[in-house]
């Protein structure tokens, strides 16, 4: 009986380690994603005259609302498959 009960003590413990490496890979990809959004917006900033043509302004919010989608995407997979993992 007591070995039993440590089987199953280990395979919940197994069971949360595994969800933490997936979470830790998963939160190191992301924060991969916002340190080249980062970049791409210091390079822009860098590249702004004293007046910044419109054209310019609008690209940089298309591609804002690129990027915030593909945040908001990148979450609500991770969010799927972390309760995936978890059941």
């Amino acid at each position: 009986m007591q070995i039993e009960e440590l089987r199953v003590q280990l395979r919940r413990c197994e069971h949360h380690r595994q969800s933490l490496i997936y979470q830790k890979r998963y939160l190191l990809l992301l924060l991969a994603g916002y340190q080249d959004g980062e970049i791409q917006t210091l390079t822009a900033i860098a590249s702004l005259g004293a007046h910044p043509s419109s054209s310019r302004v609008a690209g940089q919010r298309k591609r804002s609302a690129v990027l915030r989608f593909r945040v908001a995407a990148r979450v609500i997979t991770a969010l799927y498959r972390y309760i995936y993992a978890i059941s």
